[in-house]
């Protein structure tokens, strides 16, 4: 077995944690008055590294607004810190959950402009509809990278599988359900995933290495050193 160490994609996490900052500015921490401001006092916890408040007034703000996505969204964030990745998980879903229907109002916005003749209010509410569908691929991505680290393998590559069938260009998804593969010792499949990250990201060394990798696993030598020669050969043209 190969003790080389996997490229794992996490650039979905530090989007998260950019989340955190959207509509609210950061203050001296205080017992505010309305969601918004409790949303402000659990991001003021959170830079401070107390996740245990973060998650308290993120909390506070969901018992005033329960529609609201991003506190849902950043008790993930908080309890990822706490590496609690059950409670990560079941606040992510929740967040899921009141996006698809947010994006689904939107895109019936859209449909009642478009009966309506009114084109650009429609484009306008599609935009709005898609993106919300893009952050829930996000937010099963994110899904997928806590349950790799609880090793529950299966889970992760479902929750990939949900990223791609959202987005279909997500190449951390499919390089990250290439690792879970890899893990569960499906080195056939990891190569397939891995294959489909660089037809969308081939300049990225690290998934190179990994299909590298899943090939010296397989004993196929020769493929083994072409992506390892590739990606030290991108490693050195940083």
């Amino acid at each position: 077995m190969s003790k080389s160490k996997d490229f794992l994609s996490a650039a979905a996490f530090a989007a998260m944690a950019f989340l955190l900052f959207l509509g609210c500015a950061v203050s001296k921490p205080a017992e505010p008055e309305d969601a918004e401001a409790y949303y402000s006092t659990g991001v003021d916890y959170y830079l401070k590294q107390d996740y245990d408040k973060a998650i308290e007034y993120f909390g506070k703000a969901v018992e005033l607004r329960p529609d609201y996505s991003n506190a849902y969204y950043n008790i993930g964030v908080s309890y990822g810190k706490k590496q609690d990745y059950d409670k990560a998980i079941e606040a992510y879903k929740k967040s899921i959950k009141l996006k698809i229907d947010e994006a689904i109002a939107y895109y019936q916005i859209g449909n009642v402009h478009t009966e309506k003749q009114e084109h650009d209010k429609a484009t306008e509410a599609y935009k709005k509809a898609m993106v919300l569908i893009f952050e829930q691929a996000d937010i099963y991505f994110n899904i997928g990278t806590v349950y790799d680290k609880k090793e529950d393998y299966d889970k992760a590559i479902e929750a990939y599988k949900e990223t791609i069938g959202i987005n279909p260009d997500h190449a951390s998804a499919y390089n990250n359900m290439g690792v879970a593969y890899k893990q569960k010792q499906d080195y056939g499949k990891a190569i397939e995933a891995y294959e489909k990250a660089l037809e969308l990201k081939p300049d990225v060394a690290g998934i190179y290495l990994n299909t590298g990798i899943a090939y010296e696993e397989l004993g196929d030598e020769t493929k083994a050193a072409e992506y390892k020669s590739k990606a030290a050969e991108l490693e050195l043209g940083q």
